[in-house]
Protein backbone atom coordinates (compact mmCIF):
# COMPACT_ATOMS: atom_id res chain seq x y z
CA UNK A 1 0.00 0.00 0.00
CA UNK A 2 1.51 3.30 -0.75
CA UNK A 3 1.66 5.79 2.09
CA UNK A 4 0.34 9.48 2.29
CA UNK A 5 3.09 12.04 3.18
CA UNK A 6 2.86 12.73 6.31
CA UNK A 7 2.36 16.85 4.91
CA UNK A 8 -0.63 15.62 3.01
CA UNK A 9 -1.85 13.57 6.25
CA UNK A 10 -2.08 16.41 8.78
CA UNK A 11 -3.46 19.32 5.73
CA UNK A 12 -6.12 16.46 5.25
CA UNK A 13 -6.58 16.36 9.66
CA UNK A 14 -6.62 20.19 9.51
CA UNK A 15 -8.92 20.88 6.67
CA UNK A 16 -11.20 17.98 8.98
CA UNK A 17 -10.88 19.71 11.81
CA UNK A 18 -11.66 23.29 10.27
CA UNK A 19 -14.97 21.76 8.76
CA UNK A 20 -16.29 20.61 11.85
CA UNK A 21 -14.89 23.08 14.90
CA UNK A 22 -18.61 24.68 14.21
CA UNK A 23 -20.77 22.43 15.04
CA UNK A 24 -21.97 23.31 18.77
CA UNK A 25 -22.18 19.84 21.29
CA UNK A 26 -25.82 18.40 21.48
CA UNK A 27 -27.87 21.07 24.33
CA UNK A 28 -26.02 24.05 22.64
CA UNK A 29 -28.45 24.06 19.23
CA UNK A 30 -32.16 23.29 19.05
CA UNK A 31 -33.25 20.59 16.62
CA UNK A 32 -35.07 21.99 13.18
CA UNK A 33 -38.97 23.25 13.91
CA UNK A 34 -38.76 23.91 10.12
CA UNK A 35 -36.84 22.37 7.06
CA UNK A 36 -33.81 24.55 6.26
CA UNK A 37 -35.12 27.00 3.17
CA UNK A 38 -32.72 29.38 1.48
CA UNK A 39 -34.38 32.95 1.29
CA UNK A 40 -31.41 35.37 -0.82
CA UNK A 41 -29.86 34.85 -3.59
CA UNK A 42 -32.91 33.10 -5.13
CA UNK A 43 -32.20 30.54 -8.11
CA UNK A 44 -31.80 32.59 -12.29
CA UNK A 45 -35.09 30.39 -12.58
CA UNK A 46 -36.64 33.20 -10.48
CA UNK A 47 -34.98 36.16 -10.42
CA UNK A 48 -34.49 38.96 -13.09
CA UNK A 49 -30.76 39.34 -14.59
CA UNK A 50 -30.43 42.55 -13.28
CA UNK A 51 -31.44 41.48 -9.59
CA UNK A 52 -28.81 43.29 -7.43
CA UNK A 53 -26.91 39.54 -6.35
CA UNK A 54 -26.78 39.27 -10.08
CA UNK A 55 -24.59 42.29 -11.48
CA UNK A 56 -21.48 43.89 -10.48
CA UNK A 57 -19.55 47.02 -11.73
CA UNK A 58 -15.73 46.68 -12.71
CA UNK A 59 -13.94 47.76 -9.82
CA UNK A 60 -16.48 48.66 -7.74
CA UNK A 61 -16.37 46.70 -4.32
CA UNK A 62 -19.65 44.20 -4.34
CA UNK A 63 -21.03 42.64 -0.82
CA UNK A 64 -24.21 40.53 -0.87
CA UNK A 65 -25.84 39.03 1.75
CA UNK A 66 -26.48 34.70 1.67
CA UNK A 67 -29.27 33.74 3.67
CA UNK A 68 -31.05 31.08 4.99
CA UNK A 69 -34.44 31.14 7.19
CA UNK A 70 -35.15 28.11 9.70
CA UNK A 71 -33.29 24.85 10.19
CA UNK A 72 -31.03 24.54 13.51
CA UNK A 73 -29.44 27.70 13.64
CA UNK A 74 -26.46 29.00 13.78
CA UNK A 75 -24.82 27.87 10.06
CA UNK A 76 -22.26 27.25 8.85
CA UNK A 77 -21.18 28.74 5.13
CA UNK A 78 -18.79 27.67 2.32
CA UNK A 79 -18.13 29.24 -1.09
CA UNK A 80 -17.47 26.16 -2.98
CA UNK A 81 -17.40 28.32 -6.38
CA UNK A 82 -16.40 31.71 -7.09
CA UNK A 83 -14.02 34.24 -9.03
CA UNK A 84 -10.55 34.69 -7.34
CA UNK A 85 -10.86 37.30 -4.28
CA UNK A 86 -14.27 36.78 -3.27
CA UNK A 87 -14.79 36.05 0.00
CA UNK A 88 -17.63 34.54 2.90
CA UNK A 89 -17.71 34.72 6.60
CA UNK A 90 -17.84 30.85 6.89
CA UNK A 91 -18.56 30.67 11.01
CA UNK A 92 -19.16 33.05 14.20
CA UNK A 93 -16.22 35.22 15.91
CA UNK A 94 -15.73 34.02 19.49
CA UNK A 95 -15.62 36.88 22.14
CA UNK A 96 -12.92 37.24 25.01
CA UNK A 97 -15.50 36.09 27.28
CA UNK A 98 -16.23 32.98 25.30
CA UNK A 99 -19.25 33.23 23.35
CA UNK A 100 -19.95 33.19 19.89
CA UNK A 101 -21.04 36.36 17.76
CA UNK A 102 -21.74 37.42 14.54
CA UNK A 103 -19.59 39.84 12.54
CA UNK A 104 -20.42 41.65 9.44
CA UNK A 105 -18.94 39.27 7.07
CA UNK A 106 -20.99 36.32 8.49
CA UNK A 107 -23.28 35.21 5.76
CA UNK A 108 -22.03 38.11 3.39
CA UNK A 109 -19.55 37.47 0.18
CA UNK A 110 -17.66 40.39 -0.69
CA UNK A 111 -15.58 41.42 -3.95
CA UNK A 112 -13.21 44.05 -3.22
CA UNK A 113 -12.61 44.57 -6.79
CA UNK A 114 -15.03 42.75 -9.04
CA UNK A 115 -13.35 41.91 -12.86
CA UNK A 116 -15.32 41.89 -15.87
CA UNK A 117 -16.47 38.91 -17.54
CA UNK A 118 -19.25 36.03 -16.29
CA UNK A 119 -18.53 34.25 -12.58
CA UNK A 120 -20.25 31.15 -11.29
CA UNK A 121 -21.10 31.42 -7.47
CA UNK A 122 -22.31 28.36 -5.36
CA UNK A 123 -22.46 28.62 -1.62
CA UNK A 124 -23.34 26.32 0.50
CA UNK A 125 -25.09 26.77 3.59
CA UNK A 126 -25.41 24.13 6.68
CA UNK A 127 -27.42 23.84 9.86
CA UNK A 128 -26.22 21.70 12.80
CA UNK A 129 -28.04 19.16 12.12
CA UNK A 130 -26.29 18.65 8.69
CA UNK A 131 -29.24 20.03 6.38
CA UNK A 132 -27.77 21.54 4.08
CA UNK A 133 -29.34 23.93 0.89
CA UNK A 134 -27.01 25.52 -1.92
CA UNK A 135 -26.91 29.09 -3.52
CA UNK A 136 -25.82 28.59 -7.34
CA UNK A 137 -26.05 31.76 -9.42
CA UNK A 138 -23.85 33.57 -12.09
CA UNK A 139 -22.77 37.34 -11.65
CA UNK A 140 -22.35 39.50 -14.49
CA UNK A 141 -19.56 42.42 -14.05
CA UNK A 142 -19.89 45.05 -16.64
CA UNK A 143 -20.59 48.46 -16.30
CA UNK A 144 -24.23 47.97 -18.10
CA UNK A 145 -26.38 47.93 -14.80
CA UNK A 146 -25.92 50.50 -12.85
CA UNK A 147 -26.77 54.37 -12.83
CA UNK A 148 -24.57 56.54 -10.38
CA UNK A 149 -26.12 60.10 -8.65
CA UNK A 150 -25.75 61.81 -5.95
CA UNK A 151 -27.73 64.70 -4.27
CA UNK A 152 -26.00 66.81 -7.24
CA UNK A 153 -24.32 65.85 -10.83
CA UNK A 154 -20.66 65.60 -11.22
CA UNK A 155 -18.52 65.51 -14.42
CA UNK A 156 -20.64 64.63 -17.39
CA UNK A 157 -23.62 64.32 -15.05
CA UNK A 158 -24.77 61.12 -17.42
CA UNK A 159 -24.95 58.83 -14.67
CA UNK A 160 -22.12 56.35 -15.94
CA UNK A 161 -19.84 56.31 -13.32
CA UNK A 162 -19.07 57.59 -10.10
CA UNK A 163 -17.06 60.74 -11.45
CA UNK A 164 -20.37 61.82 -13.86
CA UNK A 165 -23.14 60.78 -11.43
CA UNK A 166 -26.25 62.27 -11.97
CA UNK A 167 -28.62 64.66 -9.73
CA UNK A 168 -30.85 62.89 -7.77
CA UNK A 169 -33.65 65.20 -8.91
CA UNK A 170 -33.24 63.58 -12.78
CA UNK A 171 -33.68 59.77 -11.60
CA UNK A 172 -37.09 59.80 -11.01
CA UNK A 173 -38.64 61.99 -13.67
CA UNK A 174 -41.92 63.64 -13.26
CA UNK A 175 -44.42 61.30 -12.50
CA UNK A 176 -44.81 57.60 -11.53
CA UNK A 177 -45.16 56.42 -14.84
CA UNK A 178 -42.39 58.42 -16.79
CA UNK A 179 -39.19 56.07 -17.87
CA UNK A 180 -36.27 56.62 -15.41
CA UNK A 181 -32.88 56.90 -17.06
CA UNK A 182 -32.11 54.42 -14.38
CA UNK A 183 -34.49 52.17 -15.19
CA UNK A 184 -33.97 48.26 -14.98
CA UNK A 185 -31.00 49.36 -13.58
CA UNK A 186 -29.48 49.36 -9.81
CA UNK A 187 -28.89 52.92 -8.78
CA UNK A 188 -25.57 53.63 -6.41
CA UNK A 189 -26.14 57.06 -4.53
CA UNK A 190 -22.96 58.66 -3.18
CA UNK A 191 -23.00 60.00 0.50
CA UNK A 192 -24.90 63.31 1.26
CA UNK A 193 -28.07 64.71 2.58
CA UNK A 194 -31.23 63.86 0.02
CA UNK A 195 -34.97 65.26 0.34
CA UNK A 196 -37.62 62.65 -0.75
CA UNK A 197 -41.21 64.72 -0.88
CA UNK A 198 -43.16 62.15 -3.13
CA UNK A 199 -43.17 57.89 -3.26
CA UNK A 200 -39.69 57.12 -4.49
CA UNK A 201 -41.13 53.71 -7.06
CA UNK A 202 -38.85 50.62 -7.71
CA UNK A 203 -40.22 48.86 -10.85
CA UNK A 204 -38.32 47.64 -13.56
CA UNK A 205 -40.79 48.74 -15.99
CA UNK A 206 -39.73 52.39 -15.63
CA UNK A 207 -37.52 52.89 -12.89
CA UNK A 208 -34.36 51.35 -11.01
CA UNK A 209 -35.10 48.26 -9.10
CA UNK A 210 -32.23 48.95 -6.53
CA UNK A 211 -31.22 51.50 -4.42
CA UNK A 212 -27.61 51.11 -2.77
CA UNK A 213 -25.18 53.21 -1.11
CA UNK A 214 -21.84 53.83 -2.66
CA UNK A 215 -18.98 51.40 -0.70
CA UNK A 216 -17.97 53.79 2.16
CA UNK A 217 -20.57 55.95 1.63
CA UNK A 218 -23.68 57.18 3.56
CA UNK A 219 -26.93 58.55 1.80
CA UNK A 220 -28.38 60.51 3.94
CA UNK A 221 -32.62 60.61 3.01
CA UNK A 222 -35.06 62.98 5.17
CA UNK A 223 -38.53 62.69 3.88
CA UNK A 224 -40.22 66.21 3.88
CA UNK A 225 -43.77 65.03 2.91
CA UNK A 226 -46.14 62.68 4.34
CA UNK A 227 -46.05 61.14 1.22
CA UNK A 228 -42.32 60.27 1.17
CA UNK A 229 -41.83 56.37 0.61
CA UNK A 230 -40.08 53.88 -1.16
CA UNK A 231 -42.53 52.02 -3.16
CA UNK A 232 -42.11 48.17 -4.83
CA UNK A 233 -44.26 47.30 -7.86
CA UNK A 234 -42.16 44.39 -9.18
CA UNK A 235 -39.90 41.76 -8.11
CA UNK A 236 -35.97 41.27 -6.78
CA UNK A 237 -36.01 44.79 -5.62
CA UNK A 238 -32.86 45.50 -3.16
CA UNK A 239 -32.74 48.39 -0.46
CA UNK A 240 -28.94 48.87 0.94
CA UNK A 241 -26.89 50.77 3.31
CA UNK A 242 -29.26 53.93 3.08
CA UNK A 243 -30.02 56.23 6.13
CA UNK A 244 -33.75 57.11 6.01
CA UNK A 245 -34.81 60.12 8.06
CA UNK A 246 -38.19 61.05 9.43
CA UNK A 247 -40.74 59.20 7.30
CA UNK A 248 -44.54 58.45 8.55
CA UNK A 249 -46.94 58.38 8.91
CA UNK A 250 -48.10 55.84 5.96
CA UNK A 251 -44.88 54.10 6.54
CA UNK A 252 -41.41 54.17 4.90
CA UNK A 253 -41.46 50.93 2.92
CA UNK A 254 -44.47 49.72 1.03
CA UNK A 255 -45.23 46.64 -1.24
CA UNK A 256 -47.95 46.36 -3.77
CA UNK A 257 -49.18 44.34 -5.96
CA UNK A 258 -47.50 40.87 -6.15
CA UNK A 259 -44.09 41.10 -5.14
CA UNK A 260 -41.69 38.59 -4.36
CA UNK A 261 -37.70 38.28 -3.21
CA UNK A 262 -37.33 41.78 -1.76
CA UNK A 263 -34.12 42.75 0.63
CA UNK A 264 -33.85 45.25 2.95
CA UNK A 265 -30.14 45.07 4.23
CA UNK A 266 -28.07 47.13 6.57
CA UNK A 267 -29.84 50.64 6.27
CA UNK A 268 -30.41 53.23 9.33
CA UNK A 269 -33.82 54.21 9.99
CA UNK A 270 -34.01 57.11 11.92
CA UNK A 271 -37.09 59.13 13.35
CA UNK A 272 -39.53 57.21 11.53
CA UNK A 273 -43.24 57.79 12.96
CA UNK A 274 -46.73 56.13 12.61
CA UNK A 275 -50.53 57.71 13.53
CA UNK A 276 -52.24 54.95 15.25
CA UNK A 277 -55.44 57.25 14.84
CA UNK A 278 -55.06 56.89 10.68
CA UNK A 279 -54.11 52.99 11.34
CA UNK A 280 -51.94 50.50 13.68
CA UNK A 281 -50.87 48.83 9.85
CA UNK A 282 -48.54 51.62 9.60
CA UNK A 283 -44.90 50.58 9.43
CA UNK A 284 -41.18 50.56 8.26
CA UNK A 285 -42.33 47.77 5.81
CA UNK A 286 -45.89 46.84 5.19
CA UNK A 287 -47.04 44.59 3.09
CA UNK A 288 -50.86 45.08 2.47
CA UNK A 289 -53.49 41.84 2.94
CA UNK A 290 -55.42 43.53 -0.01
CA UNK A 291 -53.07 41.58 -2.51
CA UNK A 292 -53.88 37.92 -3.22
CA UNK A 293 -50.51 36.74 -3.83
CA UNK A 294 -48.61 34.90 -1.68
CA UNK A 295 -44.94 37.07 -1.53
CA UNK A 296 -42.11 34.55 -1.26
CA UNK A 297 -38.26 35.04 0.09
CA UNK A 298 -38.37 38.22 1.50
CA UNK A 299 -35.24 39.36 3.69
CA UNK A 300 -34.58 42.27 6.39
CA UNK A 301 -31.11 42.24 7.43
CA UNK A 302 -28.72 43.91 9.81
CA UNK A 303 -30.63 47.24 10.12
CA UNK A 304 -30.65 49.41 12.86
CA UNK A 305 -33.84 51.43 14.21
CA UNK A 306 -33.27 54.79 16.35
CA UNK A 307 -36.02 56.56 18.06
CA UNK A 308 -39.06 55.39 15.73
CA UNK A 309 -42.11 55.45 17.58
CA UNK A 310 -45.40 55.00 16.80
CA UNK A 311 -44.42 52.15 13.91
CA UNK A 312 -43.77 48.58 13.86
CA UNK A 313 -40.63 47.29 12.10
CA UNK A 314 -42.91 45.49 9.58
CA UNK A 315 -46.48 44.10 9.47
CA UNK A 316 -46.81 41.35 7.40
CA UNK A 317 -49.41 39.56 5.36
CA UNK A 318 -49.52 37.02 2.41
CA UNK A 319 -45.90 36.70 2.92
CA UNK A 320 -43.48 33.24 2.80
CA UNK A 321 -41.00 32.71 3.82
CA UNK A 322 -39.75 35.76 5.75
CA UNK A 323 -36.37 36.26 7.47
CA UNK A 324 -35.73 39.00 9.56
CA UNK A 325 -32.36 38.84 11.92
CA UNK A 326 -29.24 41.08 13.42
CA UNK A 327 -31.51 44.11 13.54
CA UNK A 328 -30.31 46.15 16.24
CA UNK A 329 -33.03 48.81 18.15
CA UNK A 330 -33.04 51.79 20.05
CA UNK A 331 -34.76 54.54 21.46
CA UNK A 332 -34.79 57.23 23.82
CA UNK A 333 -38.60 57.09 24.02
CA UNK A 334 -40.24 56.78 27.43
CA UNK A 335 -42.57 54.44 25.62
CA UNK A 336 -43.64 52.41 22.63
CA UNK A 337 -46.98 52.14 21.50
CA UNK A 338 -46.67 49.44 19.05
CA UNK A 339 -45.39 46.04 18.28
CA UNK A 340 -42.03 45.89 16.68
CA UNK A 341 -41.20 42.45 15.47
CA UNK A 342 -44.88 41.88 14.42
CA UNK A 343 -45.68 38.72 11.78
CA UNK A 344 -49.24 39.53 11.23
CA UNK A 345 -51.76 36.88 9.66
CA UNK A 346 -50.74 34.65 6.78
CA UNK A 347 -47.29 34.79 7.51
CA UNK A 348 -44.36 32.25 7.43
CA UNK A 349 -41.32 33.78 9.42
CA UNK A 350 -38.18 32.93 11.14
CA UNK A 351 -37.13 35.93 13.17
CA UNK A 352 -33.75 35.79 15.30
CA UNK A 353 -31.00 37.52 16.77
CA UNK A 354 -32.29 40.82 16.93
CA UNK A 355 -31.46 43.40 19.73
CA UNK A 356 -33.72 45.63 21.68
CA UNK A 357 -31.95 46.67 24.35
CA UNK A 358 -34.62 49.99 25.62
CA UNK A 359 -34.23 49.44 29.91
CA UNK A 360 -35.50 52.65 30.57
CA UNK A 361 -38.77 52.44 27.97
CA UNK A 362 -41.83 51.20 28.64
CA UNK A 363 -42.92 48.20 26.08
CA UNK A 364 -46.24 48.14 24.63
CA UNK A 365 -49.34 46.35 25.32
CA UNK A 366 -49.17 44.44 22.02
CA UNK A 367 -45.60 43.43 23.21
CA UNK A 368 -42.27 44.35 21.34
CA UNK A 369 -42.00 40.86 19.97
CA UNK A 370 -45.59 39.82 18.81
CA UNK A 371 -47.29 37.43 16.65
CA UNK A 372 -51.08 37.81 15.73
CA UNK A 373 -50.89 34.10 13.52
CA UNK A 374 -54.97 33.55 11.71
CA UNK A 375 -55.86 32.78 8.37
CA UNK A 376 -58.25 35.72 7.83
CA UNK A 377 -59.58 34.77 4.76
CA UNK A 378 -60.58 31.61 3.24
CA UNK A 379 -58.56 31.68 0.54
CA UNK A 380 -55.14 32.48 2.56
CA UNK A 381 -52.70 30.02 3.99
CA UNK A 382 -52.64 29.31 7.09
CA UNK A 383 -49.36 30.89 9.12
CA UNK A 384 -46.68 29.14 11.49
CA UNK A 385 -42.94 30.41 12.30
CA UNK A 386 -40.62 31.13 14.94
CA UNK A 387 -38.55 34.06 16.97
CA UNK A 388 -35.58 32.44 18.29
CA UNK A 389 -32.39 33.79 19.67
CA UNK A 390 -33.15 37.21 20.17
CA UNK A 391 -32.42 40.12 23.29
CA UNK A 392 -35.21 41.84 24.24
CA UNK A 393 -35.21 44.40 27.53
CA UNK A 394 -37.58 46.94 28.68
CA UNK A 395 -38.22 48.97 31.55
CA UNK A 396 -40.77 46.69 34.13
CA UNK A 397 -44.06 47.06 33.69
CA UNK A 398 -47.87 46.65 32.11
CA UNK A 399 -45.99 45.89 28.67
CA UNK A 400 -45.16 43.15 27.10
CA UNK A 401 -41.74 42.03 25.44
CA UNK A 402 -43.42 39.18 23.99
CA UNK A 403 -47.19 38.14 23.28
CA UNK A 404 -48.82 35.86 21.12
CA UNK A 405 -52.14 35.97 19.93
CA UNK A 406 -54.87 34.80 17.21
CA UNK A 407 -57.17 36.46 15.67
CA UNK A 408 -60.95 35.06 16.20
CA UNK A 409 -61.74 34.38 12.82
CA UNK A 410 -59.95 31.43 11.75
CA UNK A 411 -56.45 28.82 13.04
CA UNK A 412 -52.92 29.21 13.11
CA UNK A 413 -50.49 26.46 13.21
CA UNK A 414 -47.73 26.13 15.72
CA UNK A 415 -45.00 29.09 16.67
CA UNK A 416 -42.41 28.61 18.54
CA UNK A 417 -40.76 31.12 20.46
CA UNK A 418 -36.77 29.45 21.78
CA UNK A 419 -33.55 30.68 23.02
CA UNK A 420 -34.33 34.16 23.48
CA UNK A 421 -33.64 36.38 26.46
CA UNK A 422 -36.66 38.76 27.41
CA UNK A 423 -36.07 41.08 30.51
CA UNK A 424 -38.16 43.36 32.20
CA UNK A 425 -42.14 43.25 31.09
CA UNK A 426 -44.44 40.69 30.58
CA UNK A 427 -43.99 37.58 28.33
CA UNK A 428 -47.41 35.88 27.45
CA UNK A 429 -49.37 33.89 25.02
CA UNK A 430 -53.29 35.23 24.49
CA UNK A 431 -55.65 32.70 22.11
CA UNK A 432 -59.09 33.69 21.22
CA UNK A 433 -59.75 30.98 18.96
CA UNK A 434 -58.27 28.67 21.92
CA UNK A 435 -56.61 27.02 18.46
CA UNK A 436 -53.78 28.38 18.30
CA UNK A 437 -50.24 26.46 20.06
CA UNK A 438 -47.19 28.93 21.14
CA UNK A 439 -44.58 26.83 22.31
CA UNK A 440 -41.84 28.18 24.72
CA UNK A 441 -38.31 26.56 24.62
CA UNK A 442 -34.89 27.12 26.13
CA UNK A 443 -35.83 30.89 26.83
CA UNK A 444 -34.11 33.35 29.69
CA UNK A 445 -36.88 35.72 31.58
CA UNK A 446 -36.64 38.30 34.42
CA UNK A 447 -39.76 39.79 34.74
CA UNK A 448 -42.33 40.99 37.75
CA UNK A 449 -44.36 37.59 37.09
CA UNK A 450 -41.07 35.26 37.09
CA UNK A 451 -41.40 33.51 33.73
CA UNK A 452 -44.48 33.13 30.98
CA UNK A 453 -47.76 34.62 31.74
CA UNK A 454 -50.00 32.64 29.54
CA UNK A 455 -53.91 33.60 29.60
CA UNK A 456 -55.25 30.27 28.22
CA UNK A 457 -53.26 27.38 29.01
CA UNK A 458 -54.61 25.84 25.62
CA UNK A 459 -52.33 28.17 23.94
CA UNK A 460 -48.91 27.71 25.20
CA UNK A 461 -46.60 25.29 26.39
CA UNK A 462 -43.62 25.68 28.33
CA UNK A 463 -40.78 23.68 29.41
CA UNK A 464 -40.23 22.31 33.21
CA UNK A 465 -36.03 23.51 32.68
CA UNK A 466 -36.16 26.75 31.63
CA UNK A 467 -34.26 29.76 33.63
CA UNK A 468 -37.10 32.02 34.85
CA UNK A 469 -37.37 34.57 38.03
CA UNK A 470 -38.11 37.90 39.19
CA UNK A 471 -34.67 38.66 40.46
CA UNK A 472 -30.53 37.21 39.91
CA UNK A 473 -31.41 35.55 36.58
CA UNK A 474 -28.88 37.78 34.82
CA UNK A 475 -26.47 40.30 35.50
CA UNK A 476 -26.16 43.91 34.04
CA UNK A 477 -25.15 43.00 31.27
CA UNK A 478 -28.07 40.80 30.56
CA UNK A 479 -26.00 37.86 30.41
CA UNK A 480 -26.93 34.86 32.92
CA UNK A 481 -25.73 34.85 36.72
CA UNK A 482 -23.99 33.62 38.81
CA UNK A 483 -23.99 29.88 38.73
CA UNK A 484 -27.05 29.72 36.37
CA UNK A 485 -23.85 31.15 33.78
CA UNK A 486 -22.22 27.92 34.61
CA UNK A 487 -24.95 25.43 34.31
CA UNK A 488 -26.83 27.26 31.12
CA UNK A 489 -24.56 29.20 28.87
CA UNK A 490 -25.19 28.03 25.36
CA UNK A 491 -28.35 26.17 26.78
CA UNK A 492 -30.53 28.47 27.18
CA UNK A 493 -31.25 32.51 26.07
CA UNK A 494 -29.43 34.07 23.43
CA UNK A 495 -25.76 33.53 24.00
CA UNK A 496 -24.39 31.16 21.75
CA UNK A 497 -21.40 29.52 23.20
CA UNK A 498 -19.50 25.95 22.86
CA UNK A 499 -17.17 25.40 25.77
Amino acid sequence: MRHLPACVLLLAALQLTAQEDWRLPAGHFEPARFALTAIHPRPETETAPTAYHRVAHPGLRWDCPVRAAFGSYPYHYRLTTAPQGMTIGAWLERQPDGTLRETPAYGTLSWPAPVAGTHRIAVTITDQQGASVECVWTLTVDALHHYFAGPEAAGKGDGSSPADRAAFATVYGDSHEAVSPACGKVLMLAGGAYTLAQAFRLDARCKPTAVVAMPGETPEITATTPEARFAFKSDDGFLAGLHLRNFGPKGCIFTFDTVHRLTVWRNAFTGLFGDPKISDNESVWYCSRLDKGKRRHLLMAENRYHDCRDVAIFDFYTVGPLLSERDVFTTTQSSLSEPLWFPKSMCDYDIRRHVCDISATVAPGSGVMAGYNANTSGDQPLSSGEIRWNFVRTAPGEGATAKWNNATTAIATDCHDYRNTYLGAKVMALDHTKRARVAFAGNVIENADGGISPRSAAACTVTADECHGKTGIVDAQGRLAGDLRRRFLGRRGCEIAAP
